[in-house]
């Protein structure tokens, strides 16, 4: 697990993963998003891939579930501290997110 770049900034659903870089950084500036060190995720409408940006490193990377396994939108904020360079770690965050929800909710 790598110590994590920044948190959450915003969290855009149903997005067309056909648009380039310029044009996800084009949905930012119309929707006035500042970035700075922290993550954007773009999520498809299937739920099944992911592009996540940071602005100040320059940070483009892609997700891809296997077999159309639906991303859970609560493992976003997780994801931060299981990328390692071009790797994610998505299972390795999926369990901690299921950790933690366990914990909150059983005490």
């Amino acid at each position: 697990m790598s110590k994590a770049l920044g948190k959450v900034a915003h969290i855009f659903t149903e997005v067309d993963m056909r648009c380039s870089h310029l044009g996800l950084v084009k949905l930012l500036e119309e929707e006035g998003i500042e970035v700075g060190n922290n993550f954007v995720f773009f999520l498809n409408r299937p739920r099944t891939m992911v592009k996540i940006f940071c602005k100040s490193t320059q940070v483009l990377l892609h997700y891809r579930t296997m077999g159309h396994r639906r991303i859970d939108p609560a493992v976003l904020p997780y994801l931060p501290n299981y990328i390692n360079g071009p790797e994610i770690k998505f299972n390795a965050a999926s369990k901690k997110q299921l950790e933690d929800y366990f914990q909150r909710t059983m005490g």
